[in-house]
């Protein structure tokens, strides 16, 4: 027979007074180990050894049950019922026998990164939870690690990305009394671009169900991949704009003007969230040019926090413009 740990379980000892004629006594052993005495006759009950202060006996018409409750990884083993009746030639069977063998839902479950908690569920709800991770940085190494805790028998970890399977980096265990197990399964991965907002999962599954699956979003500090000026030759006297687009990053990337200082201008800011999740801005600066900026320099330059240096575009404005007489 099975029982779950922390559960409780009764081993049925049946009985038939009309046929067999009253119980004197009746006594419970684990092995050779007495651990249950109880006498309807003399109306006495008592545990002993492993079952003090969490067993009793439950009379259930033909049955008298041994009830132990909080079962423990260490209850395993072969239990007998010895039934002594008032009237010692009866042929009525006597004794019954049991083979317990306890299963564990895990104690919990926890998801740490970089050796902190990020997620735990407990027993015995275990279940589902989910949060967000991070930010990581572009090409960050991070180690994650799934552990399942005082489990009984070895329960099954897979972990997912975006949905998809994917190997463990390894999986170490500690065999504890009473057969349980703790696991710790470890996986290593490289943050990239396209692990912006993927989901990292572990899922335990234990007798053949998930009993409990623990998931982050990613949160990935993403470089914008470029930056870049746009202008043509401007006409002194005439309304002129140039553009300066910086790409895909994450956060937004924000385009600052450089070498403006003598020129009076009004910007224009467009933010896009793009499919993958990241951001392009595109900053219009409107202007008048005059002769006396032919030739100036301005760069368009983003600084982000993916980045070790700024991202830098340069251009020189080329302005026509009459010559003087």
């Amino acid at each position: 027979m099975f029982g779950r740990v922390s559960e409780s379980l009764h081993l049925i000892c049946p009985h038939s007074v009309a046929d067999c004629g009253e119980i004197h006594s009746m006594k419970w052993y684990r092995g050779t180990e007495r651990i249950y005495v109880y006498s309807p006759f003399s109306s006495f009950s008592n545990a002993e050894g492993i079952l003090v202060d969490r067993s009793t006996v439950v009379e259930s018409g033909d049955s008298s049950d041994l009830e132990i409750q909080g079962l423990l990884s260490t209850d395993d083993g072969n239990y007998r019922c010895e039934i002594t009746y008032m009237d010692v030639s009866t042929s009525c069977p006597s004794v019954f026998l049991y083979t317990l063998t306890t299963t564990a839902l895990p104690e919990s479950v926890v998801l740490s990164a970089a050796g902190e908690t990020v997620l735990s569920v407990d027993r015995p709800d275990l279940g589902t939870l989910a949060g967000v991770l991070g930010p990581y940085q572009f090409e960050d190494e991070v180690e994650f690690a799934c552990e399942v805790l005082e489990v009984k028998p070895a329960a099954s970890v897979t972990w997912r990305l975006a949905g998809t399977e994917i190997s463990a980096s390894g999986l170490e265990t500690e065999d504890l009394e009473g057969g349980g197990v703790n696991m710790k399964s470890f996986l290593k991965m490289v943050v990239g671009r396209d692990h912006l907002a993927s989901s990292l999962s572990c899922s335990v599954e234990f007798e053949e169900a998930e009993v409990a699956n623990l998931s982050v979003e990613l949160d990935v500090l993403v470089p914008p991949e470029s930056v870049e000026v746009n202008l043509v030759d401007f006409v002194a006297g005439q309304e002129a704009t140039v553009i300066c687009k910086a790409e895909r990053g994450r956060p937004s990337p924000q385009p600052v003007w450089l070498g403006l200082d003598n020129l009076p201008y009004t910007e224009d800011i467009q933010e896009v969230e793009e499919d993958d999740l990241t951001y392009t801005v595109t900053s219009t600066i409107s202007f008048q040019p005059e002769a006396e900026h032919h030739q100036t320099q301005i760069s368009c330059s983003v600084d982000h926090p993916a980045l070790a240096d700024p991202l830098k575009d340069q251009r020189i404005l080329y302005v026509k413009y009459a010559q003087a007489v």
